[in-house]
């Protein structure tokens, strides 16, 4: 009998129903325990920081075991873990004890972004050398900028018991959907790595944690933006309330656009190329907010910032492919861990200097100097990788 085939727009529904629970429950978490649950946002901070670092730790020490695993099993793992994560936050109405449970539960489903790439190299449709992961990467982007509104409009229509029930919705249907394609049609040939020479394994080496510190230092300069534009532009520049929305969703629609075209730009050029670029895009965006105050202006140099955000976050990753010698699941253990040392490393620094610096001396200098340490870096990286090159 010839396996059921499996349509392409039927795997990406099944990725986005795995994705879009994880930026709902983190979009709206924080909102419900503090004004619903009435625990003390210090609680909420240290659980949810807490949480991260052991997800970080727990991310690391699986990166080489996600490859073996199968990723059906590890995904449905990792949806049942956050679906309890969730109702331990609910729970936490009743008692703030059970955000005990929310901190472990979601520490260990924080392996999903790993098993959700792993899972459509397995399942997805096959494509160029890089097509899985920028076609997983662009699913994330698309998540975030469906989560947060859905979850919010949900929260404010039903409360946050609804939010929990369109998760568990979500999450179960994305789990049950990949049993049954595994059931139903043989996985794709695994992707074997073969082996690297001496001389080439001393070169990745070299390669791999510079690259890692780009990403690092890079997520940490968005995140920063993503905290200090919204109250930039309404505490400094007055704007409307609803403006910081509409500025970061001209973003991430941007992004998601430039992501589209990515894999294309890459061949025409290098990875590198669109990387450097990418953080050049960057550096050119801060240095434009120290003329451009207006608003509107600002709205439109989102085009600059969304085009960075993309070359940045997604180009990495196959350059990290290059320097890992491991699968796919490795290689996306290091980009989440990447991502979220970056992201607590922009909310610690953001707390640090906000009263002192500002939000318009974060946006002008914090910024643009983590992009410029993030290009200082590269340059770095390509000294050393070309001085070990043969001649």
């Amino acid at each position: 009998m010839r396996p059921i085939s499996f349509s392409v727009l039927g795997h990406i529904a099944v990725l986005l129903a795995a994705v879009v629970p994880g930026a709902m429950a983190t979009s709206v978490r924080a909102v419900y325990l503090v004004t619903s649950a009435h625990i003390d946002p210090f609680i909420v901070g240290t659980v949810n920081y807490t949480s991260t670092l052991l997800g970080i730790l727990i991310v690391f020490y699986a990166r080489e075991k996600v490859d073996r695993v199968d990723p059906v099993m590890l995904s449905v793992a990792a949806a049942t873990l956050s679906i309890l994560s969730t109702f331990c936050v609910l729970a936490a109405g009743l008692s703030p004890w059970f955000l005990v449970g929310t901190l472990v539960l979601s520490a260990f489903a924080s392996i999903s972004g790993a098993s959700i790439f792993v899972y459509d190299e397995r399942y997805g449709p096959r494509g160029g050398d890089n097509a899985g992961l920028y076609r997983t990467r662009l699913l994330l982007s698309v998540a975030w900028i469906v989560g947060p509104p859905l979850s919010f409009v949900i929260f404010w229509l039903a409360g946050f018991l609804a939010v929990t029930v369109m998760i568990t919705v979500l999450s179960g249907g994305s789990a049950i959907a990949m049993i049954l394609v595994s059931r139903l049609r043989p996985p794709n040939p695994r992707i074997e790595v073969p082996p690297k020479p001496k001389d080439e394994a001393k070169v990745s080496v070299l390669g791999f944690w510079p690259i890692f510190i780009v990403m690092v230092a890079t997520t940490c300069a968005n995140v920063l933006h993503a905290i200090n534009m919204p109250l930039y532009l309404i505490e400094t520049r007055h704007a409307l309330a609803f403006w910081p929305g509409l500025v970061m969703a001209t973003a991430a629609g941007i992004e998601v656009v430039v992501i589209s075209f990515l894999p294309r730009l890459t061949k025409a050029t290098s990875d590198e190329a669109v990387l450097w670029g990418g953080l050049v895009l960057g550096v050119v965006y801060f240095g434009l907010l120290y003329v451009v105050t207006d608003p509107l202006l600002i709205l439109i140099c989102q085009l600059l910032y969304g085009a960075h955000f993309a070359a940045t976050t997604v180009a990495c990753l196959p350059l990290l492919r290059r320097a890992l010698v491991g699968g796919t699941g490795s290689l996306a253990a290091q980009f989440s861990n990447a991502s979220r040392i970056g992201g607590l490393l922009g909310s610690a620094l953001f707390a640090v200097t906000a009263s002192w610096m500002g939000y318009r001396g974060i946006l002008l200098e914090l910024c643009p100097g983590l992009l410029l340490f993030a290009l200082a870096f590269g340059a770095g990286r390509w000294a050393v990788v070309r001085r070990r090159m043969p001649a």
